[in-house]
C-alpha cells in the first residue's frame, strides 16, 4: 500500500553518487540492465501505478503520512484491495520530488539529456500539484495537510484532518519541495504543534507523556527538522527546538 519504496531507493542511489560521483557506477550492469535504466524504470512504475489522475499526485493507502499498514482490517494489512481508501500525502510528494530531482541529476551525469529534461519537468509538475491540492494558505494553517482523501464510493471522514501538522512538512522543506516563502510558515506550524502537545526536546531518555518512540531521535525524522541541507547549519534554536 506504500508508495515511497522505489522513490526512497532512488534517493539512496543519489546519496551514494554524491558521496562518490563516478558516472561509470551508474552505467554498471545490474542483472543485465544498467543501474541508471533501472532507477528510471522504478520512477516510471511509481508514476504509472501510483499517480492519481485527478490530483496528479502520488497516492497510497489511507494511513498516516509514512505508515505502511492500511486502515482497513481485511486480513491483508499491506496490500490494497477493491474498495480500499486511497490518499495523497505530503510525505509521498516530498520523497517523490526528491527522487525526481535526483534522477534528473543522475541522468545528466551519464548524458541522458532527454531523461533529464523529462524528470525535471515531472518534478516541476509535482510541485504545482502539491501546492494546489495540499497547501493550506490561511492564517490558521500555513502548512501542507497530512493527506487528501481520494473520493471513493462509501469513503467517509468522521473528523477533519486539516489541523494535523504532519512530519511530511519537514521533508517538504528538506528536499526542496516547499517554496522559500512557505518554509518559515511551516517551521512556525511545527513549533506550534510541539508547544500545544507539551512535547519535550529530543533529549528525553525514555518514553513518557508528550514524548515519542526512541526518545524522538530518528535520523530520518529529527535530522530533517534539525539541519539545513543547503549548508549544514543547525536551525533549531530557542524559537524552534523540536516538534
Amino acid at each position: 500500500m506504500v508508495s515511497d519504496e522505489e522513490t526512497s531507493a532512488i534517493i539512496d542511489a543519489v546519496e551514494a553518487y554524491d558521496a562518490l560521483p563516478d558516472p561509470g557506477w551508474l552505467e554498471q550492469s545490474l542483472s543485465g540492465r544498467p543501474l541508471m535504466e533501472r532507477l528510471n524504470t522504478a520512477m516510471s512504475w511509481v508514476q504509472s501505478a501510483r499517480l492519481d489522475s485527478a490530483t496528479q499526485l502520488i497516492k497510497r493507502g489511507n494511513r498516516t503520512d509514512w505508515g505502511d499498514i492500511k486502515r482497513e482490517s481485511d486480513g491483508d494489512p499491506s496490500h490494497m484491495g477493491p474498495g480500499d481508501e486511497w490518499t495523497v500525502s505530503i510525505y509521498d510528494q516530498a520523497i517523490a520530488y526528491a527522487a525526481l530531482e535526483g534522477l534528473a541529476r543522475l541522468n545528466s551525469a551519464v548524458g541522458r539529456e532527454q531523461d533529464r529534461a523529462h524528470w525535471e519537468s515531472e518534478a516541476a509538475n509535482l510541485r504545482v500539484a502539491t501546492n494546489f491540492v495540499l497547501w493550506q494558505d490561511d492564517p490558521d494553517h500555513g502548512f501542507y495537510r497530512i493527506h487528501q482523501h481520494i473520493p471513493l464510493a462509501g469513503a467517509s471522514l468522521t473528523t477533519s484532518e486539516d489541523n494535523v501538522i504532519a512530519i511530511g512538512n519537514a521533508a517538504a522543506i528538506y528536499y526542496g519541495l516547499a517554496d522559500a516563502d512557505k518554509v518559515p510558515r511551516i517551521l512556525g506550524a511545527l513549533e506550534r504543534a510541539r508547544v500545544a502537545a507539551g512535547a519535550n526536546n529530543w533529549n528525553q531518555a525514555e518514553m513518557g507523556p508528550g514524548s515519542y518512540q526512541n526518545g524522538a531521535i530518528w535520523d530520518w525524522w529529527g535530522g530533517r527538522q534539525a539541519s539545513d541541507p543547503t549548508d549544514g547549519a543547525i536551525v533549531i534554536d530557542e524559537t524552534l527546538r523540536c516538534c
